[in-house]
């Protein structure tokens, strides 16, 4: 076995149409071919406490839905949500992917979007008030065979950001403002000594910020089945 890939033409950032509405579309998504995952996270400069994110879908019943993931579970984090869509019987798609907000703002919103060759192996998540220096650590018997993707919403300022470890994939801010909401994901593909991956990042002035962790591999059940990496511990 050996690492999945990230799509990097196709992993990137998008802001809405819509004004100010509960209904937020983003408009001509594309999914291509090669990818096996593709992952949304929805992001709005309200924090949880004001207005959260209903609902988010995805215009090509292809894409199917396995995980939908509230990031933001504390008031005063940036209303963010995830969507993982296996895409492996697929093919290519570009459709629009619409958000629905507890109530109308017209405020800003973006969407993340990563492609991957890869499958999910597993997925935290984790918020920050008020942070300057952020770091994820994971580790998997299965490293060999995995990426580490770290995916979030910041408040603002996202042009001041500095990754410290791991590779940028994008950063993106909803057009207007630099106080607008904005989207970025960083790459590990490298191991420490112990198997772990690191991501981290620093930013000049402290901000809020809702970030799901995800660990991608080449295998589409690593711990499961025949050949897989776990066994029976009762004998």
């Amino acid at each position: 076995m050996t690492q999945p890939t990230i799509i990097t033409a196709q992993t990137k950032g998008y802001s809405s149409t819509g004004g100010s509405t509960t209904t937020k579309t983003f408009e001509d998504v594309v999914v291509p071919a090669e990818a096996n995952t593709f992952i949304v996270l929805l992001g709005s400069t309200s924090d949880e406490a004001i207005r959260s994110w209903q609902s988010l879908t995805y215009g090509d019943s292809a894409a199917v839905l396995t995980h939908l993931v509230d990031v933001s579970a504390v008031d005063n984090s940036p209303s963010t949500l995830v969507a993982i869509f296996d895409v492996s019987g697929a093919g290519a798609m570009t459709a629009d992917v619409v958000g629905v907000l507890s109530s109308n703002t017209g405020g800003s919103t973006v969407c993340g979007v990563i492609c991957s060759t890869g499958f999910v192996e597993s997925y935290a998540t984790s918020v920050e008030r008020s942070t300057t220096t952020d770091q994820h650590r994971v580790f998997s018997p299965n490293y060999a065979n995995n990426i580490a993707v770290t995916l979030t919403c910041l408040h603002q300022d996202l042009p001041d950001l500095s990754i410290t470890d791991g590779t940028e994939l994008f950063k993106y801010q909803d057009a207007g403002s630099s106080t607008n909401v904005g989207a970025f994901a960083i790459l590990q593909t490298t191991s420490n000594a112990q198997g772990g991956k690191v991501t981290s990042y620093t930013l000049p002035s402290p901000e809020e910020s809702s970030t799901i962790n995800m660990l991608l591999c080449s295998q589409k059940n690593p711990f499961g089945g025949s050949g897989g990496l776990t066994r029976s511990l009762i004998r």
